[in-house]
């Protein structure tokens, strides 16, 4: 048998615990078993955001959880959702726990053998209960037990919740429970709560031992035997800037009771984007304009006056950092060669920076002159063209060795839409109309015989549509 990385152990959790893969970091804190030596062996798997091990032939695999604390005494409630890879092959699995990460230790049979889903279409959400002899730390394993089958298959563990069950005397939650940030981004809350008054039958507490305040896992403040049904306030002090989750747990002689989770953002915080960008090009200048942020990312507090902004011609040209107006004028090198120009802004302050947002975009450089003139000849593009798109599919240049180049040229440019809905829009470059009469266009097109789409041409005035 082999441990499978070498310096993956288990850590220690506490209750309740939740555990999900979207993260490798998550799947550190397991140890795995490759117990038939087969170099098959439970792993991360990114794209399922799972724990899986796959099978060749047979599998014979242990994925053991972190340690944890458990009591003599208490009943414990265990959920996990799990399946298998493909309808070619019927996995099956069993869960044990113990005290330790060896086959050896796993002393007592949570679930027997078990067949999991197909596939992760069918995925399921198994629960048990279950109670242990003696105060101490154990692992729980899953074993990935499949026999011999010819058809490979894998075993998928998505999601993982350990919990003390409440005992029928022990408090129900707190209610009415709020967190009030301070006024302009002070780093502080004020936690409001009223204490329970019935425990988990329904019946009247006579006493509560205490409530406890969490901010995230941090014991912050503790109300000593408070009366059952009284209304709590605690102010919190040096809250770190950002979202802050506190927990409010009450107790009582028959043990833990139910728990609330209450947020809010705290602090100063980062600036919302900027709402528009405005753009105006002419004679060779660019004036931009925007309105200033007021607002915070999360909906908290932002000083407008302490927010500056970040300006970048494209995405990567610095133009200006730290600006405190809201209008900029940029006179940028245009060459012959029809290119687009548009601008984007960042709003920041001490709490960070906010989400770029970009201007629309124009079209600088040497007009065409007439008559201008595209085939797409073996599916390139000989003039300046924008293509934008809604979904999944654009206008794209192809090279056609059939019918479909109407001059026979080899080139086309084509859009073929997949969804209800979706669109593209092909855009020439600048072409110079001042002394012409009577422009007239001229194209050839081809759409299939039932097809219901529609085709619209249009002109603007120097600005793309974007």
């Amino acid at each position: 048998m082999m441990m499978f990385p070498l310096a993956m152990y288990a850590q220690n959790v506490t209750l309740p615990w939740t555990q999900t893969f979207e993260e490798e970091s998550a799947f550190e804190r397991f140890t795995v078993l490759d117990a038939n030596t087969d170099d098959q062996a439970f792993k991360f798997n990114l794209i399922s955001q799972a724990a899986s091990c796959a099978r060749t032939i047979q599998a014979d695999d242990w994925l053991f959880s972190p340690t944890v604390a458990l009591k003599a005494g208490k009943t414990y409630s265990l959920a996990f959702v799990v399946s298998g890879e493909s309808q070619n092959a019927k996995e099956t699995y069993e869960v044990k726990i113990g005290q330790g990460t060896t086959v050896d230790n796993m002393t007592k049979t949570l679930i027997e053998e078990k067949e999991a889903p197909e596939d992760y279409v069918e995925k399921a959400t198994v629960k048990t209960t279950f109670s242990v002899a003696a105060d101490g730390e154990y692992n729980i394993g899953w074993h990935f037990n499949t026999a011999f089958q010819f058809n490979e298959g894998a075993l998928y563990i998505y999601s993982i919740e350990l919990k003390e069950e409440l005992a029928a005397g022990a408090p129900t939650a707190v209610t009415n429970a709020t967190v009030t940030p301070a006024a302009n981004g002070g780093n502080s809350a004020v936690i409001n709560f009223t204490a329970p008054s019935t425990d988990q039958s329904g019946g009247v507490l006579t006493s509560l031992t205490k409530i406890d305040v969490y901010r995230g896992d941090q014991l912050v403040h503790t109300f000593e035997n408070p009366l059952p049904g009284s209304a709590l306030s605690y102010t919190d002090t040096n809250v770190p800037n950002g979202t802050t989750t506190y927990k409010l747990v009450p107790s009582n002689a028959q043990g833990q009771g139910s728990e609330v989770s209450v947020s809010a953002f705290v602090g100063v915080d980062t600036p919302a984007a900027v709402a528009k960008l405005n753009l105006t090009y002419a004679n060779g200048k660019a004036q931009l304009a925007w309105e200033k942020v007021t607002t915070g990312a999360n909906g908290a507090y932002v000083n407008p006056a302490s927010v500056t902004y970040t300006l970048k011609r494209g995405k990567s040209t610095e133009l200006a950092s730290a600006l405190t107006a809201n209008t900029y004028e940029d006179t940028p090198t245009v060459p012959e060669q029809q290119e687009l120009l548009y601008y984007s802004i960042t709003p920041k302050n001490e709490a960070g920076e906010g989400k770029v947002t970009y201007s629309k975009m124009v079209v600088t450089g040497k007009p065409y002159t007439l008559p201008m003139f595209e085939s797409f000849k073996n599916g390139k593009m000989s003039n300046f063209w924008l293509v934008d798109y809604n979904k999944r599919v654009r206008w794209t240049p192809l090279s056609d060795e059939g019918s479909f180049a109407q001059d026979a040229d080899r080139g086309f440019i084509a859009f073929t839409p997949m969804f209800d809905g979706e669109w593209s829009r092909l855009e020439s470059g600048l072409i110079d109309l001042g002394t012409a009469k009577e422009p007239m266009l001229t194209f050839y097109y081809k759409t299939h015989t039932q097809a219901e789409d529609t085709l619209v041409v249009s002109v603007s005035k120097g600005l793309c549509s974007s």
